[in-house]
């Protein structure tokens, strides 16, 4: 891909998910995370995170970020001047880790092509 990519610092509370809900040129939608993905996440190491972020969001052509829902990601890709991003909700329990998909306002066809992403 041709997208300009840099891995986020852990501590950057711009990337957190209440800050992406703040925004108000973006609209989200929330599901659960596809099957295949939730171990995937849940297993990986910290490279092999980061490595996980940049699949996704080839697959996605979207910003990715891994976090828990209160504070900043622990992994992540931002994809420069990229308004779509998928932000993967990691919870102890398979069925609690959410997939949050934001778009800009007008696109919200696209939210279709993100459900429950599978990579």
């Amino acid at each position: 891909s041709l997208l300009r990519r840099q891995s986020v610092m852990s501590t950057s509370g711009d990337h957190a998910l209440s800050a992406f809900l703040q925004r108000e040129f973006l609209v989200h939608r929330t599901c659960g995370m596809s099957r295949t993905l939730v171990p995937r996440m849940k297993e990986a190491s910290q490279d092999g995170l980061e490595e996980l972020c940049r699949q996704v969001s080839d697959a996605a052509g979207a910003s990715v970020y891994v976090g828990r829902a209160v504070g900043p990601p622990s992994a992540g890709v931002t994809v420069d001047g990229c308004e779509r991003v998928l932000y993967f909700v990691l919870d102890p329990l398979d069925v609690d880790c959410k997939q949050v998909s934001f778009l800009p306002v007008g696109q919200e066809a696209a939210f279709e092509e993100l459900y429950k992403l599978e990579v």
